[in-house]
């Protein structure tokens, strides 16, 4: 209804029901107020708080695509190329959302952005389990974790290194949080296709995992199946950490103290795990941080963190 690439999230209805007034953003701009004028539908924005930055900062403009994965399902991705595409091509970076039930949308980025400023193209997918397609694709991964929806990723990795000229296959780095975390740390357990990843506020061991966090039961088995007790070799084979012998790309983990959604522990388990077979890893805990850190957390901890994620990739890829 409104006009425009935003991802609007939250809204209100004029006392006189004539306008709609909502706040937005885009994946260029900063959230800002708009006024929609319901009869005519014109926009206007109401506010210009982020003018200064955005005249003095590049933005990368995502460009949509649709991939048909491995099972005929027809999914979304985008990629954002980087500041500067020289004659050679650039290293790209893949960026896996958390849920999985969520989505990426017309959304601003801090992350993907201060990727693509230093020189990465980013791609980001809505694989199965991402909202958005109808419940059955929203569904499809539950009880299934590590396989359809691993699959659909590198589908549409696939697809994007063949779009996409700039893009460097043999310059492949991945990244992400919560889920995006869990499956980041499952990707280089079942490919070497990646020269570094960056896992944020993870899960590794399933069975741990059930017992810890806030949601470990129902998630649990939502996501893999059965308990701790009956299916216990299940879940040991879905957690990353029974194939750190596998895993040939440095890992970063990056976890918040205070998280009680995926625990301190799913990080320190992987790394120690990692340590015991002589793979290059490395850990940051960030004190008094929750599951939220990238988004709500302390100011000088969100820098860091964006920070340790760009140098990271700076020394691998």
């Amino acid at each position: 209804m409104t006009p425009g690439e935003k991802d609007i999230y939250d809204a209100v209805i004029s006392a006189d029901g004539r306008y709609l007034i909502y706040a937005a953003l885009t994946p260029t701009s900063l959230s800002e107020i708009y006024r929609l004028d319901l009869e005519t539908m014109t926009e206007e924005q109401l506010t210009n708080c982020h003018t200064a930055f955005h005249e003095t900062t590049w933005q990368s403009i995502p460009e949509e695509f649709w991939f048909t994965s491995f099972d005929g399902t027809k999914l979304q991705g985008w990629i954002m190329p980087p500041a500067e595409i020289t004659l050679g091509k650039v290293p790209l970076i893949l960026q896996i959302h958390g849920g999985p039930h969520s989505a990426y949308t017309n959304m601003y980025s801090y992350e993907m952005q201060s990727l693509t400023a230093q020189g990465y193209a980013v791609l980001f997918l809505n694989p199965r389990g991402s909202v958005g397609y109808g419940q059955s694709v929203t569904q499809a991964c539950r009880g299934d974790f590590g396989n359809g929806d691993y699959r659909d990723i590198m589908t549409g990795l696939a697809h994007a290194l063949n779009t996409y000229p700039f893009a460097d296959s043999s310059r492949l780095g991945a990244t992400g949080g919560s889920y995006g975390g869990l499956m980041t740390n499952w990707i280089i357990g079942q490919t070497n296709k990646f020269k570094a990843a960056v896992s944020q506020r993870c899960i590794s061991n399933w069975v741990s995992f059930y017992n810890t966090s806030d949601i470990g039961i129902a998630y649990t088995e939502g996501m893999v199946g059965g308990n701790i007790w009956e299916n216990t070799d299940r879940l040991w084979e879905r957690s990353p950490i029974a194939h750190v012998q596998d895993v040939e790309t440095p890992l970063l983990l990056i976890h918040g103290v205070a998280d009680l959604r995926c625990p301190v522990s799913q990080a320190d388990e992987l790394y120690t795990a990692l340590k015991r077979w002589n793979k290059t890893t490395k850990l940051i805990h960030y004190p008094a941080s929750n599951h939220t850190l990238l988004k709500s957390g302390k100011p000088s901890y969100r820098v860091d963190l964006l920070e340790q994620v760009t140098s990271w990739m700076k020394q691998y890829v």
